[in-house]
């Protein structure tokens, strides 16, 4: 009798430990938020081409087009694929003294450094671009994308 009451005892002790013990949080991927500074479409005139840069809560978008006609176009989506051409988003917050925000694909493919900015006396995105020129010196410079079209 004493061996039956132990075992219940341990049993009703390893129930009770088993439904008050605390869940753990889901480990599920969250997609990555960029920044509602960034957002929205943006554009950059040349006087041959000229850019489209669609920023969403979770994806951008860069579209090219040359003499009116549309180019090329790289697409990042921070929840899924979205076509053989894109791949899973990453965001860096502002690591350097200028501010610059790293939007670009796990892969390493595209890559933006953008920072909200004014640009003759006009909301803007300013966008870094670095260029390695003979792969030894690096030179950046700023290109300026507008909410007008």
């Amino acid at each position: 009798m004493k061996k039956f009451k132990l075992a219940l005892l341990l049993l009703l002790a390893t129930l009770t430990l088993t439904v008050l013990a605390p869940t753990t949080a889901s480990a599920a991927r969250q997609a990555p938020t960029i920044p509602s500074a960034l957002r929205g479409t943006w554009y950059l005139w040349n006087k041959k081409n000229h850019q489209r840069l669609k920023i969403n809560r979770h994806s951008f978008r860069l579209s090219t087009y040359r003499h009116g006609k549309y180019k090329t176009v790289v697409a990042v989506n921070g929840n899924k694929w979205l076509s053989k051409s894109t791949s899973h988003l990453t965001i860096s917050a502002p690591s350097s003294k200028h501010g610059f925000w790293y939007l670009g694909q796990n892969s390493g493919g595209a890559s933006l450094h953008l920072k909200r900015t004014t640009h003759k006396h006009h909301v803007a995105i300013a966008r870094q671009i670095d260029v390695v020129d003979d792969d030894v010196n690096t030179s950046a410079h700023t290109v300026y994308y507008t909410h007008k079209k």
